[in-house]
């Protein structure tokens, strides 16, 4: 008896320190990293503002989509009419370093795109951004789908759209949608890319086939 209560108290902990990471990690990204949201909402993403969202459920502008305590993932979004953002969060541990991935997604009136897209690697105390180390080199091509026309109609207003995993590594990343005056634009067919952290320095890319998962 003694035991079991010993090892349930043990994962009980383990479980609650999990969910305590995600917030603290989330309140130890530098204020600037959320500053396209200031282009919708007029708030300041300073330690007051996430401690109230993640106490309260939402602030004046913003509203918490999720925070899973189990796989260290959270969201929100702005409280807005018409275009929106949100924003997605989850982290990964790697021996003593703990790999962070954030996505701002813009949802506005004829396209939907990832906004921004920031790693950051958290290891003794310190946070350093290593976006660049997370940044494969995908363009319009990469998708392979359309014709040459469409190619150079589109290629000025290329994204993509990164979707965070809630369980596990593999994050997905598919070209933009653009849906506007009658003209309707879905790219790839249902290809995308499956990315996945291998270390906090390292990845690996593979092309999927198949149905969207981001559509």
């Amino acid at each position: 008896m003694k035991t079991f209560l010993k090892i349930f108290i043990m994962v009980i902990s383990a479980q609650l320190a999990f969910g305590q990471t995600i917030k603290e990690l989330f309140y130890k990204i530098p204020e600037q990293y959320f500053g396209d949201f200031k282009e919708l909402v007029p708030e300041n993403f300073n330690q007051e503002m996430r401690k109230k969202l993640i106490s309260n459920k939402e602030t004046k502008h913003f509203e918490l989509g999720s925070i899973d305590i189990k796989n260290g993932y959270l969201s929100f979004f702005t409280k807005t009419d018409g275009e929106s953002m949100e924003a997605q969060l989850t982290y990964w541990k790697f021996g003593k370093s703990i790999l962070i991935g954030m996505v701002i997604d813009r949802n506005a009136n004829c396209t939907d795109y990832s906004e921004g897209v920031a790693f950051f690697e958290y290891s003794n105390g310190k946070l350093v951004d290593i976006s660049k180390t997370f940044s494969p080199k995908l363009t319009l091509k990469s998708f392979e789908n359309d014709t040459p026309e469409n190619l150079e109609n589109f290629k000025e207003l290329f994204s993509t759209i990164w979707k965070l995993p809630k369980e596990g590594k593999k994050i997905n990343i598919s070209a933009f949608h653009y849906d506007c005056g009658g003209t309707i634009w879905y790219p790839s067919n249902g290809v995308y890319f499956e990315m996945e952290p291998t270390s906090t320095k390292t990845f690996k890319i593979v092309k999927k086939y198949g149905e969207n998962p981001n559509e």
